[in-house]
């Protein structure tokens, strides 16, 4: 069993709203539609180490389904997303960063790659809470988010033996 803990909320929150992409409308698109808000970013990927993420988080829902999502990220009013990506860009980088990126929206832009994203906006202080999350690409001792990277990597890769990694409480990088 996948340890979790889960809401005890009786109703959906009436703040979330669903707001569909209009035809053609790519995700940077879409975000400056809704204002370019600021929040946490959750992003629904098509690739097969997305797929494999979403279907990791199956055992935690109720109808066993795959999650919606496979990446998230803290996105500024300025578009730049801080995230832990399973797509380094140069994995030398890695050791060095945390494995913590900052990218911008617009390399996540293409809705068939990425056709699942929300944002959640949950502080009037976003500046703040990214300033200090971003203190984690200096922190290898506070979170080692390189040995979830190469976790969910083995899994999602099918390497070896490498079972699912929520499976021994080892967070999504990027949720980390």
């Amino acid at each position: 069993m996948i340890p979790n803990r889960e809401s005890d909320a009786t109703r959906s929150n009436e703040a979330l709203k669903s707001v569909a992409p209009q035809d053609g409308e790519g995700n940077l698109a879409w975000w400056q539609r809704q204002g370019g808000p600021a929040g946490v970013l959750l992003l629904g990927g098509t690739s097969v180490v997305d797929f494999r993420l979403r279907v990791a988080q199956s055992g935690l829902r109720n109808d066993l389904t795959p999650s919606y999502w496979s990446s998230c990220g803290l996105l500024g009013t300025d578009g730049r997303l801080l995230t832990v990506p399973l797509q380094p860009a140069d994995i030398s980088d890695v050791p060095r960063t945390n494995a913590v990126r900052t990218l911008s929206l617009a390399e996540l832009d293409d809705p068939v790659r990425w056709p699942n994203i929300a944002i959640l906006h949950f502080t009037t202080d976003d500046d703040s809470v990214i300033r200090e999350a971003g203190r984690l690409a200096d922190r290898r001792t506070v979170i080692d988010l390189p040995e979830l990277l190469l976790a969910w990597l083995a899994y999602a890769w099918a390497a070896a033996d490498a079972d699912n990694p929520l499976l021994h409480s080892k967070g999504i990088p990027s949720a980390a």
